[in-house]
């Protein structure tokens, strides 16, 4: 299995040379920003970490720009460290033996001034680039990598002997430290962590013969560590012919000029209204379509795409990148107008004949509605009608109940009269 991954590193680190060693023509490359940017030797740094040679470990990595502009942030390097199987008259107590081959890659950057109130704090601050004091001379780093080592480590009465393999992140920055004529030197502070995959055997002196001896019982095969481990810490003197306060600059022009022309690209072309006020009357949209309208707004949107396509390929400020993602916007923002232009159309015409209908409809329903008028009336006057004859039986009917008690109220005055006659006429006898 080290094999492998031993001919898989290998590999790598043979297509990361490889495509060093082409990036030098970039037959697509913007010439006026390769013009202005970096030279092919201002896009190499040549590192060595401090930390590790205070451990005895000699080291170099080279790192290598992927774009020649100063704008550039994306960064690949190797890192080789070697300190194998020094020569020593009787085996030692201590054993510092490693063999690193780590690829990696950067993504940098620079911070700004912070745009809120509060300051941010914990992983927020590690994470976004606004502080209120930013600065402006360190570029700031995270990166990935993966990593093979073959080791042997023995700093007491016990030694393990193995290889491992990992993948991890980094984190750092950089800052200038020194210019001579012929080229600067940088300083960077650092470190990486990740997961290590390994196997390792388990060893000891043995003073009876003078030579290593396994222990298996401290013998591991192939694990992955359930932890994160602290693979590199970096104190780095860096060689380059353009410092780091030089590259990996935050703001580039040609992305401020892209972001502005997307804001206003829709504005290029012309809505339906703004089309029909630049035609002569008996140009503008015709009582009844024909063709020929909507075609001659076709024909203006492409005349009009055609134009601002060689504008942007034409423009200095502009990289291969944003032209090709602006022209296509434009081509889509164009198709979008014929789409709405075409839908304003129908949308008028809908409503021209929804009002030519309501024309031809309006004397008939101005018609309709006397006639309703009418009924309605005549109905008004009937039920008036009835109301008063009615009211006119309601009042007969009432009068003949008041008379009818009146007589009966009569009758029953004149029967008690007659009463009080007869009564008298007997007391009397």
């Amino acid at each position: 299995m080290a094999v492998s991954v031993k001919r898989i590193l290998f590999v790598l680190s043979l297509c990361l040379l490889t495509g060093i060693a082409q990036a030098q023509s970039l037959p697509n490359a913007n010439k006026q920003e390769v013009k202005s940017g970096l030279s092919f030797s201002e896009r190499w740094a040549f590192k060595t970490n401090v930390a590790e040679w205070i451990a005895t470990i000699p080291n170099v990595t080279v790192a290598f720009d992927l774009s020649p502009s100063q704008y550039n942030h994306s960064v690949l390097q190797l890192g080789l460290k070697y300190n194998w199987n020094t020569y020593h008259k009787y085996p030692p107590d201590f054993v510092l033996d490693l063999f690193d081959i780590r690829p990696e890659f950067r993504w940098y950057y620079r911070h700004k001034p912070i745009k809120k109130d509060s300051e941010h704090k914990g992983l927020s601050r590690l994470i976004n680039t606004e502080r209120k004091k930013p600065k402006f001379w360190r570029a700031y780093y995270f990166g990935v990598y993966a990593d093979y080592a073959t080791f042997s480590f023995k700093p007491g009465s016990l030694g393990r002997q193995g290889s491992a393999v990992g993948v991890g992140i980094s984190y750092g920055w950089e800052a200038p430290l020194y210019n001579y004529k012929s080229g600067v030197v940088d300083f960077e502070l650092g470190f990486s962590a990740g997961l290590v995959f390994m196997k390792y055997d388990g060893y000891r002196l043995d003073r009876n013969t003078y030579s290593y001896v396994v222990d298996p019982a401290h013998s591991h095969d192939w694990h992955i560590k359930p932890y994160p481990v602290i693979s590199e810490i970096r104190a780095v003197f860096s060689w380059r012919k353009k410092s780091v306060k030089d590259k990996y600059s935050k703001y580039d022009p040609s992305d401020t000029y892209y972001s502005e022309q997307l804001k206003v690209i829709k504005g290029y072309f012309k809505t339906k209204t703004e089309y029909d006020i630049g035609l002569k009357e008996e140009n503008r949209m015709p009582e009844s379509l024909d063709s020929s309208y909507v075609n001659g707004y076709k024909r203006y949107i492409k005349e009009e795409l055609n134009k601002r396509i060689k504008q942007v390929e034409e423009h200095p400020s502009l990289n291969d990148s944003h032209k090709k993602k602006l022209k296509s916007k434009l081509v889509s923002v164009s198709k979008s107008m014929v789409r709405k232009f075409e839908s304003d159309v129908k949308e008028e015409l809908s409503s021209r004949r929804k009002a030519e209908s309501e024309k031809v409809k309006e004397p008939n329903q101005q018609e309709t509605d006397k006639v309703k008028d009418e009924k309605k009336a005549e109905a008004e006057k009937l039920k008036a009608e009835k109301e008063k004859l009615k009211a006119e039986k309601r009042q007969a009917a009432e009068k003949a109940k008041a008379e009818k008690k009146a007589a009966k109220e009569a009758k029953k005055n004149k029967n008690k009269e007659k009463k009080q006659v007869v009564k008298e006429t007997e007391e009397g006898n």
